[in-house]
């Protein structure tokens, strides 16, 4: 049966609507506070950061590795030379050798391993000057990842402190959008929720000078008709936008 909409059926019914719909709005905007966080975007640009000097790490771990080794063999190689030295020369002057030849030829070996040592350690001192241009390099590294991991650490809380802020927020309108939501029919309700998640949020809207209070366009003589004359519990769809009409 039709019935005209009366301001006792606009509190109980289709205007607690209008109510609901702020409700749900504030929801949506405390929401996009989060999602939109200047926090969450300065966050990911900090880990982003933080993964290419990870990979700046690792490149120059690979590029000092072939240093390391050659280093390693130049040290193995001056022991070892050093060592012959040390032998030679202990037979020199442990009085063993009586031949002039030998001692010649002993003398002449250790030149020619003095000689060798000498270039080994000259090629050693240029590995170790590779291999501290490569630390010093991965020193500003480290201290720019400390740097930035102090930062992000410092974002974080920030963005926890606003996600707990809006967490009791949505608490609280939750708990007022259940006691709106209860005012309005069930099959009303039903209809608004699906609409709302079709239409940006937006379920009903507000009649405003002969115009619909979501797509601001004019209504037809019709539809203001039909609002004049509706059942209450069969609300008006605008023709437009197809959200529910609160005259």
């Amino acid at each position: 049966m039709l019935g005209i909409v009366t301001e006792e059926t606009k509190a109980g019914g289709l205007g607690a609507l209008i109510g609901l719909q702020e409700i749900d709005t504030k929801i949506v905007q405390a929401l996009y506070r989060i999602e939109k966080a200047p926090e969450k975007e300065a966050i990911s640009l900090l880990q982003t950061r933080l993964v290419v000097l990870d990979g700046d790490l690792s490149d120059l771990a690979g590029r000092r590795a072939p240093v390391e080794t050659k280093m390693k063999e130049l040290e193995e190689r001056i022991a070892s030379t050093s060592k012959r030295i040390s032998e030679i020369d202990k037979a020199l002057y442990s009085g063993t050798v009586s031949a002039s030849k030998d001692l010649q030829a002993m003398s002449h070996e250790i030149d020619q391993l003095k000689s060798q040592k000498s270039e080994l350690e000259d090629s050693e001192l240029e590995l170790m000057e590779a291999a501290e241009v490569f630390d010093q390099e991965a020193s500003a590294i480290d201290e720019k990842q400390s740097e930035l991991t102090q930062e992000l650490a410092s974002l974080k809380t920030a963005l926890a402190v606003t996600e707990a802020e809006v967490a009791a927020q949505v608490a609280e309108l939750q708990l007022a959008r259940a006691e709106r939501a209860s005012l309005v029919p069930a099959a009303i309700l039903a209809t608004y929720d699906s609409i709302r998640e079709h239409e940006g949020g937006v379920g009903a809207a507000e009649v405003v000078h002969g115009a619909c209070g979501g797509c601001h366009l004019k209504l037809s003589a019709t539809e203001m008709d039909r609002l004049h004359h509706m059942d209450p519990e069969k609300p008006v769809l605008c023709e437009q936008c197809g959200r529910i009409l609160v005259p």
